[in-house]
């Protein structure tokens, strides 16, 4: 495809150009022949897309046949601020640090979450933060251990049993002889069915 573009051979053209196999300089004589006024009618189909092509940066300076070098990046403007909006940037700043080094630090400690946390044994309550942790991390090794249970398959009846057991735990506060109550308790409850 050495030779140039013309009404004869312009579908050659193209279909190398939709091909992906044409250089620049190719492409920019696509771009030169399809702005021309004077094109046949079958390529006047074409015209709208290689007037779309043309249009792109790096690809329109050509057709003037003034800049062939590649675009320049734009720079970044930083518009000037005075001096109250600087301090209002700066405050800012510092309102997001010190929030996120409160939440930060906050996170840290588990203590702060349970410190107001109790457990109740052999009906005494016990607020010792040291005991209160050790409580939870051993319920929650429990509870991955069940849950991994449960997923093996096996465990299914072991949920109906823990699950029976937890509504009469609950259900054991109200007087239950209470027809009114016990109506209220059986009515209520929740199904996980």
């Amino acid at each position: 495809m050495n030779h140039l573009i013309n009404d004869n051979n312009y579908a050659e053209w193209v279909d190398r150009f939709l091909d992906a196999g044409t250089t620049l300089e190719q492409e920019r004589e696509l771009y030169i022949y399809f702005s021309r006024p004077d094109l046949p009618p079958e390529a006047e189909k074409y015209r709208p897309m290689f007037s779309w092509y043309s249009s792109l940066p790096g690809a329109g300076s050509t057709l003037a046949g003034t800049d062939t070098r590649a675009p320049r990046p734009s720079r970044i403007r930083i518009l000037p601020l005075k001096a109250w909006q600087w301090a209002s940037v700066a405050a800012m700043i510092v309102v997001l640090f010190a929030i996120g080094f409160n939440m930060r630090s906050s996170a840290d400690h588990a203590e702060s979450y349970y410190s107001e946390g109790y457990i109740l044994r052999d009906g005494q309550r016990i607020t010792d933060i040291d005991m209160v942790l050790s409580e939870i991390e051993r319920a929650e090794m429990e509870m991955n251990t069940r849950l991994a249970a449960f997923g093996a398959g096996d465990a299914s009846d072991e949920f109906e049993a823990f699950d029976r057991r937890a509504d009469e735990l609950m259900t054991a506060a109200f007087d239950m002889s209470n027809p009114d109550v016990r109506d209220l308790v059986t009515t209520t409850s929740l199904n996980y069915y």
